[in-house]
């Protein structure tokens, strides 16, 4: 449905560039890429985290409940890994904020760096190209 309006839209290009962080154009990246701003069209935890932030506000303002809106929020985080194409970057930063999350919530005593590593790992396992990947 999002896909099917983003592809009606006249500005095509440049709603899949920032929405779903696909560039079909090589020119247009070339462009990017020599002016010095094409980092800032790839998805990273950044997105992720700011995408989370204002949908975490927003749910607060509806819901009381906290445990409610992080279930929302990573429902909508698979979602978004599944319009993104899986993308590495969008992947880790997802799970970590999953991982974090569930961290708040039961307790558990495991630094979020150790958690980035166990993403790292299990991302490696069961994609070892994963590690040329830019994103990663």
């Amino acid at each position: 449905m999002i896909i099917k309006r983003i592809n009606k839209s006249k500005n095509k290009k440049y709603l899949n560039l920032f929405i779903l962080g696909e560039n079909d154009n090589t020119e247009i990246k070339k462009i990017y890429q020599k002016i010095g701003i094409s980092h800032l069209f790839a998805i990273s935890g950044m997105h992720i985290s700011l995408i989370t932030t204002l949908l975490l506000n927003f749910l607060n303002k509806i819901f009381k409940n906290y445990k409610l809106n992080l279930i929302i929020i990573s429902l909508f985080l698979l979602f978004y890994m599944f319009l993104t194409n899986y993308t590495p970057s969008v992947i880790r930063a997802s799970f970590l904020f999953i991982l974090i999350n569930l961290k708040k919530i039961y307790k558990f005593n495991i630094s979020n760096l150790n958690f980035l590593m166990i993403i790292f790992l299990i991302l490696l396992l069961y994609n070892p190209y994963f590690i040329y990947n830019d994103g990663f």
